[in-house]
């Protein structure tokens, strides 16, 4: 399921669900499927996740959230869903840091790579 999610796999993720997979069930550093998706962007399959009950709110190990994931990602359509579901940008790993912090910190970036004569557009 994990590496399905990661990849992109609809189908594959659909089969496992209707199939009664563990959604919920973590991997390394204990993230979740949901995790791997919103890293990736794929709004369909954290949509998917989520209508089979897996929480938003799941953190793994380290306290990242699938929000701190798609704002990594710069993942703008997942990062809008996941905040319509319940993410907090607010939600604290266990470094302290925040998704807005991310945010913060990705626009800043993107501030730099222009100064410096380059266009990197995040979102």
């Amino acid at each position: 399921l994990h590496l399905a999610a990661c990849a992109g796999q609809t189908e594959v993720v659909s089969y496992l669900c209707n199939h009664k997979a563990d959604v919920g069930a973590a991997a390394i550093d204990d993230m979740g499927a949901i995790h791997f998706a919103a890293q990736k962007g794929h709004l369909e399959l954290v949509r998917m996740l989520v209508s089979d009950n897996v929480s938003v709110k799941a953190a793994n190990r380290k306290g990242l959230t699938p929000l701190h994931y798609a704002v990594q990602g710069s993942h703008l359509e997942v990062i809008k869903y996941l905040v319509r579901k319940g993410g907090s940008l607010r939600a604290k790993t266990k470094a302290g840091k925040t998704p807005l912090l991310f945010f913060k910190t990705l626009l800043k970036r993107s501030v730099l790579t222009v100064s410096k004569g380059y266009f990197f557009y995040f979102f």
